[in-house]
């Protein structure tokens, strides 16, 4: 899994990108400051996430396979 920032330099958000290779992954869910903030999220195919926010705080997002988390990533917007 790869995570990616880009700092906007005419707003005030950060932008992330998620990328994951393991084929297993079938869901993620997103915790932000120890609390369930996207609870379920089907990825189907997909193997990328792009989160673009304004809103700060502590986020993890738990790459899942069913109800086993496989990685688990996190970052913080200032």
């Amino acid at each position: 899994m790869v995570v990616a920032s880009c700092k906007s330099s005419k707003s005030s958000c950060d932008a992330y990108g998620i990328y994951w290779d393991n084929p297993r992954i079938d869901s993620l869910s997103v915790v932000k400051d120890d609390l369930t903030y996207i609870p379920y999220i089907p990825v189907n195919e997909s193997r990328a996430l792009h989160i673009n926010t304004p809103v700060r705080g502590s986020y993890q997002v738990l790459l899942k396979d069913g109800d086993s988390v496989v990685e688990a990533r996190f970052f913080e917007l200032k």
